[in-house]
């Protein structure tokens, strides 16, 4: 069963040097549909398991993070492979939405 995982620079450094499917989920601090889309993310990293690395970053924990994701708004998932982005989605999406994401980006 694979988990969401706590992004760092360094986590994030090594998911994109190996050219990993990364869904990372860029959150903001007492933001309601932010808790929401992180339940929502735990499914997702179940469903897809080994296909791609599901990461979340708070905006204030890694602003470095935060800032090459471009955040325009919260909640904010960014679709990677390797460092380059395929796809930016913001505010709430379903679990439907993300798994069909990572598999047309898997494919």
């Amino acid at each position: 069963m694979s988990q969401v995982i706590q992004l760092t620079t360094a986590s994030f450094e090594k998911a994109a040097s190996k050219g990993t499917l990364l869904l990372a989920y860029v959150l903001v601090p007492d933001c309601s549909p932010c808790h929401l889309q992180g339940y929502i993310l735990k499914e997702v990293a179940e469903t897809v398991g080994a296909m791609a690395v599901v990461g979340s970053v708070g905006v204030e924990d890694v602003p470095g993070l935060a800032e090459k994701f471009d955040v325009q708004g919260a909640p904010m998932l960014v679709l990677l492979k390797g460092r380059q982005v395929l796809k930016r989605m913001v505010g709430l999406q379903t679990a439907q939405t993300l798994v069909e994401a990572l598999h047309q980006a898997g494919s």
